[in-house]
């Protein structure tokens, strides 16, 4: 006496490999896009960006625009990702540090964010501002 036949077999197995593709996305996913609204940020940033330097005329006429004093107390973490030397990690310790004193008092408020040390604070410090 057969349990299932040949057809319900074929039938398990599609099911089961298709129950497996889905979990296997969702890890994925998690994995992956852990913040999909994060995602959207940094590529925002990123096409801007690309936008910028994708056209050498540009680069000339947004100069104003590249050179604009970020202020610490109030970027969020688009803004900061803009900065040189700072990722969307130092970006959120940033926040992190500046919502722990209550507000950054001054530039120098930064040598107190992990990842920041002289040589990173000496290209900040003339593109950010209190």
């Amino acid at each position: 006496m057969r349990l299932f036949t040949t057809e319900e077999k074929k039938i398990i197995l599609t099911l089961t490999v298709l129950l497996l593709i889905g979990v296997l996305a969702k890890i994925i996913k998690e994995k992956v896009f852990l913040n999909s609204s994060e995602t959207l940020k940094l590529i925002a940033v990123s096409d801007e960006i690309k936008g910028i330097y994708s056209d050498p005329d540009s680069v000339v006429s947004n100069s104003d625009s590249v050179s604009t004093l970020i202020n610490l107390n109030t970027a969020d973490e688009v803004e900061l990702v803009n900065l040189p030397g700072v990722g969307p990690s130092l970006a959120k310790k940033i926040i992190t540090k500046r919502d722990e004193l209550d507000g950054f008092k001054s530039i120098e408020d930064l040598l107190n964010v992990s990842g920041i040390g002289e040589k990173k604070m000496e290209n900040l410090r003339s593109k950010v501002t209190i």
